[in-house]
């Protein structure tokens, strides 16, 4: 037994710099680009489940942003009202929201359009994370 580790009900308890708990990184340092590329994979995981909907030209643009608002936005910013974000950060989380909202659409990177318009076909709001 280490000096100073916990002892509870007869199981020693290890100290460990970082865990996942309820689906957000713990440790003991601040939030780490790790803990950002988490959440950008978690929300592409319910976008692809999504992906009939999403990616159905005949389906409503307000109708797409209603199901991203709902369902994919609050994976992309869960508990990030207790992050430390740099501008890296927010601009990774940016480019996240704007890459699906432009793949929603149907637009590639190629067809260079502007993103204030894509975000007008359906009025969603900027991921202020």
């Amino acid at each position: 037994m280490l000096k100073g580790s916990p002892v509870l009900s007869k199981f020693i308890t290890e100290y460990v710099n970082e865990y996942m708990y309820l689906g957000q990184l713990i440790t003991t340092i601040k939030i780490s680009t790790k803990e950002i590329e988490t959440r950008i994979e978690n929300a592409w995981k319910p976008y692809w489940s999504f992906k009939e909907i999403m990616k159905d030209p005949k389906m409503s643009a307000i109708v797409k942003g209603k199901l991203f608002n709902t369902c994919i936005l609050p994976i992309l910013t869960y508990g990030c009202q207790i992050w430390a974000l740099t501008k890296a950060h927010v601009s990774k989380l940016r480019t996240c929201q704007r890459n699906m909202e432009g793949s929603m659409l149907g637009k590639r990177k190629l067809d260079k359009t502007p993103h204030a318009n894509i975000r007008q076909n359906y009025s969603n709001p900027r991921c202020n994370a």
